[in-house]
């Protein structure tokens, strides 16, 4: 009787190891990002006409175009035009990106110095923004927007190496 519980002991604890070690290698062996919106790529201008439009990216992958140019200038808050995304419902999908990579940049976000230098050159005007935020959480449950990049009437270069990952990735993936 002695031998039996112990073999049956062996046999579920096997199974055991190997149920912890199998779910670990499934794609959602991140735990999930439990904000909606994780990037954002916005073109803004004032010159002729408002415009304010782009895409994001949210927690499952899907890139979701946006145009706000027709809603007023009440998005061009960027905390209120966030706020906007969390709350639609059945937004038109342009393509997704999977879910290991979107965790992957999405740990990159948290990993970008706060104080990194910002690069910033006047290059022209009536240009606009062409921006790329990344959007965390701070433990306090405050948004904190980080700028990635950003090309128009002024550059903006992160120097941090996560956020020029980030760049170099997005630019791909969306285009």
């Amino acid at each position: 009787m002695n031998k039996r519980f112990g073999a049956f002991f062996k046999a579920v604890s096997i199974c055991f190891v190997t149920g912890i070690i199998l779910s670990a290698c499934t794609e959602n062996a991140h735990p999930g990002i439990e904000q909606k919106v994780v990037f954002i790529q916005q073109y803004i201008n004032f010159a002729s006409g408002y415009q304010n439009n782009g895409y994001y990216i949210d927690n499952k992958g899907n890139v979701i175009e946006f145009d706000l140019s027709e809603e007023g200038e009440q998005y061009a808050d960027q905390l209120k035009m966030i706020e906007h995304f969390e709350k639609q419902e059945n937004p038109t999908i342009k393509k997704t990106i999977s879910q290991n990579e979107i965790n992957k940049y999405y740990e990159y976000l948290y990993k970008i110095d706060p104080d990194a230098e910002l690069i910033k050159t006047s290059v022209g005007a009536d240009m606009g923004a062409n921006s790329i935020f990344g959007i965390t959480y701070t433990k306090e449950g405050a948004i904190r927007i980080i700028t990635i990049d950003s090309t128009g009437d002024w550059e903006v270069k992160n120097t941090d190496k996560y956020a020029q990952k980030i760049n170099n990735w997005l630019r791909q993936v969306t285009s």
